[in-house]
């Protein structure tokens, strides 16, 4: 779920060759994203799209791989990052639609985003089926809500 709205964001197309995933990913990126930011944010938002860059001068990226702690916290930040960075510029509103079939990562990084983001125009509309609770009942308030 994360990965197609970082690829709505970029205008990337999963069929896409990874080196025009890698060029829209850098594009997206530059337009918002603070300069000394933009490698890392490109780097780990290319993990989730499926784009991965060279990591044979990146150590961040290449310790990452290596350890799905550091890997998971990278993609995380990147994410929040990200989202940071658009929405100083505009405001953003994430429709999720059937979040019931969305997956417990995506979940989780949108909640972290949503917690990280409290002063920043960005909104979430997550639309399911009622058994989304049962889904996603250890998930943060920030995503689920009860009706």
């Amino acid at each position: 779920m994360l990965a197609q709205l970082v690829r709505l964001a970029a205008g990337i197309h999963e069929a896409d060759e990874a080196t025009l995933k890698q060029q829209r990913l850098v594009a997206a990126v530059a337009r918002h994203v603070p300069l000394d930011a933009q490698r890392r944010v490109a780097e780990f938002l290319g993990e989730l799209v499926d784009a991965g860059f060279d990591d044979s001068d990146s150590e961040p990226l290449r310790a990452a791989r290596r350890d799905p702690l550091i890997l998971a916290d990278q993609l995380r930040r990147a994410w929040v990052d990200f989202v940071r960075a658009e929405a100083e510029h505009h405001t953003l509103v994430l429709v999720l639609e059937d979040l019931h079939w969305g997956d417990r990562s995506s979940v989780s990084f949108i909640d972290s985003m949503l917690q990280s983001l409290t002063s920043c125009p960005v909104m979430a509309l997550a639309l399911a089926r009622p058994e989304i609770h049962e889904v996603f009942r250890t998930c943060g308030p920030s995503v689920i809500w009860r009706s």
